[in-house]
């Protein structure tokens, strides 16, 4: 089964986790975001063997807007995802040397009455389970990607991606707002 339905059906699963027989307004999520360790999601479940530089993700305020009214979008499940690329040489048939591979860490939260959830600074250790030597022109060293924020609503699931070079220039400007319409 290739990451991508993995990935997929791992976001699925999250969700109907985190919503089977709750009430989201009920819930003990709140605007901050908080990492969950969901077993058998985001990565394989043996120890890693590698380890690549760690990366430190800025403190991220995210407001969500309906983008035909323009009004806040609150009381909504949102799931983030922290990933990261590992390299594995035995990937599949379309990857005869090999095939970078996404993991991740998640965290969820509920959208405040302003449609806002924060995110805090979060450490993110990229991780391996495979060990190789470097390849011809690249390192197979896992590598930090970027931030995947989902959110939930009641027709679908809509993603958002932040990534390492936009984080980093966030961190640079000291930028925390983050806005994005959603089409409802």
């Amino acid at each position: 089964m290739s990451t991508k339905v993995i990935y997929l059906i791992g976001i699925f699963l999250s969700a109907l986790i985190s919503l089977a027989g709750q009430d989201i307004s009920s819930s003990s999520l709140n605007a901050v975001c908080s990492p969950v360790k969901d077993v058998g999601v985001g990565h394989p479940q043996t120890t890693p063997v590698i380890f690549g530089k760690a990366f430190v993700t800025p403190n991220v305020r995210v407001h969500f807007l309906d983008a035909g009214t323009k009004n806040q979008i609150g009381g909504n499940l949102v799931v983030v995802h922290y990933t990261w690329w590992y390299f594995n040489p035995t990937s599949g048939e379309n990857c005869e040397w090999g095939c970078w591979e996404d993991a991740y860490e998640n965290a969820q939260c509920i959208t405040d009455k302003s449609g806002t959830v924060n995110l805090p600074e979060f450490e993110v250790v990229p991780s391996g389970w495979f060990k190789t030597k470097p390849r011809l022109f690249f390192s197979t060293a896992p590598k930090f990607h970027d931030i995947e924020i989902d959110i939930h609503t009641q027709k679908w699931i809509i993603g958002y991606h932040l990534s390492q070079k936009e984080l980093e220039r966030m961190r640079k400007t000291q930028t925390v707002d983050v806005t994005f319409e959603v089409e409802l």
